[in-house]
């Protein structure tokens, strides 16, 4: 388990953050980074996921990495 953690303003996790061109606010870019993280995640069996922190501002992107069955 990887998690990131910010101290931002957070996410409002009502939205598909990870749909193709789709910017939320004044941002500039296509819209693309969260969608191709999450498609190369999942061609990786990897589990990303974003949400608002609970105990202060921010949030915590979160990536799963299973262990290999031998």
């Amino acid at each position: 388990m990887i998690k990131i953690i910010d101290e931002g303003k957070g996410i409002d996790e009502n939205k598909d953050l990870f749909a193709p061109f789709k910017r939320f606010g004044n941002k500039s870019g296509a819209g693309l980074g969260l969608f191709l993280a999450k498609s190369a995640a999942n061609a990786l069996n990897v589990k990303i996921t974003l949400a608002n922190r609970q105990e202060n501002m921010g949030t915590v992107a979160s990536i799963f990495i299973p262990a290999r069955k031998k």
